[in-house]
């Protein structure tokens, strides 16, 4: 069967030198504009001279526009054949039986078979729904992520993620009568259940809000609320930065995935435990419900798009946006060279004119002469 290798840093480079080339091309296209613009050749041979440096001037714009067609299609070629190839050597083991893309120990594979399994992902729901529990709950699941993940950074930021969760639940806990029900999150989401969804989300939303009180226990819920937050920012920002350095996406990019997807993190976590909230259940249940529908709502996603819910949300609104600059940046193309030809059109026919009310000045002007010649002698 015929092969074929595909040399990804070889097709980056010449993409990068397409880019240079266009950036030249448009360096010269300025300089003959200016050119075009200092000529001062009156009469026929001025208006020549100019338009013929603006169809020049075209020509470098359309030899440009497709350099930068080209570099692309080189740099989604390579992307499209690494993200490929990574694939493909996610779910083969090497000689000492882990995946090369060093990604196997993170999915659960199998040393022996190589085959990669989703056991990691259950692991992390279920430590998930235990953190849920109140206090003991989320000691519980702090301490086995702490000896579970083997990422350093993504340990330290899971497990703060996770210690602020059990400090809220500590000063939530403090100064109540009914102290020990938030040992295992029998307590409930609301003082005063809501009557509709809307009265739970803002219930929700005023969670971050710090009110005019000295109340030390108020401070340090509001504060473990937001630590939750920066801490899943700081996840997010991660994975996108290891998409980055794996060359899946730009700079710009993972910065903005990072925070359109916490953005929807949040909004997701909000709508469903407020949503459950309403129940009147306790807070544990009302987690473990949310995470649930959480993972059921990724499950979903993943199978119909391949990413997870917010993922996908936040990559639809991010394209969607990319795609409005584009067509507005054309569209400007556009007009500019539409501007450029009435210009152009109305400078030669200003020419024409002007050439024609010059001739017939110098015809005017030789028949005056030769009638006075004739008269005078």
């Amino acid at each position: 069967m015929p092969q074929f290798s595909v040399k990804f840093d070889v097709l980056r480079t010449e993409a990068g030198q397409l880019e240079s080339y266009e950036r030249e091309l448009e360096s010269i296209r300025e300089s003959l504009s200016r050119i075009g613009s200092a000529v001062q050749v009156k009469g026929n041979a001025g208006a020549l001279i100019r338009r013929n440096i603006i169809q020049v001037e075209n020509g470098l714009t359309v030899c440009r526009r497709g350099m930068a067609a080209m570099g692309d299609a080189l740099t989604r070629t390579a992307q499209i054949y690494e993200n490929g190839e990574r694939r493909i050597l996610d779910r083969q083991p090497d000689k000492g039986g882990a995946s090369q893309a060093g990604e196997g120990s993170a999915q659960g594979q199998n040393p022996d078979t190589g085959e990669v399994s989703d056991d990691r992902g259950l692991l992390d729901l279920l430590l998930k729904l235990i953190g849920k529990a109140g206090i003991a709950g989320g000691t519980v699941s702090l301490l086995a992520n702490w000896f579970l993940e083997d990422d350093a950074l993504k340990r330290l930021l899971t497990g703060g993620q996770n210690l602020s969760g059990i400090l809220g639940n500590v000063a939530s806990a403090s100064g109540n009568g009914a102290w020990y029900k938030y040992i295992f999150g029998l307590n409930k989401p609301y003082k005063n259940t809501p009557t509709s969804f809307v009265e739970a989300w803002d219930e929700e939303l005023r969670k971050y809000v710090l009110k005019n009180s000295d109340d030390a226990a108020s401070v340090a819920k509001v504060g473990s609320k937001w630590a939750g937050q920066i801490f899943s920012f700081l996840l997010n920002g991660y994975e996108n930065y290891q998409e980055y350095g794996s060359g899946e996406i730009s700079g710009g990019r993972a910065v903005m995935e990072t925070f359109g997807e916490t953005a929807v993190d949040f909004g997701i976590a909000t709508g469903l435990t407020a949503l459950l909230g309403l129940t009147g259940a306790p807070v544990v249940v009302v987690g473990v419900g949310a995470a649930l529908a959480t993972w059921g709502l990724d499950s979903l996603s993943e199978a119909l798009t391949g990413k997870d819910l917010s993922e996908f949300v936040s990559d639809t609104v991010l394209d969607f946006g990319e795609w409005v600059g584009e067509k507005a940046a054309r569209a400007w193309e556009g007009v500019s060279a539409a501007w450029d030809g009435i210009c152009e059109g109305a400078e030669n026919a200003w020419d024409t004119v002007c050439d024609g009310a010059s001739a017939a000045w110098d015809s005017i002007c030789d028949g005056a002469s030769g009638l006075w010649s004739a008269v005078f002698g």
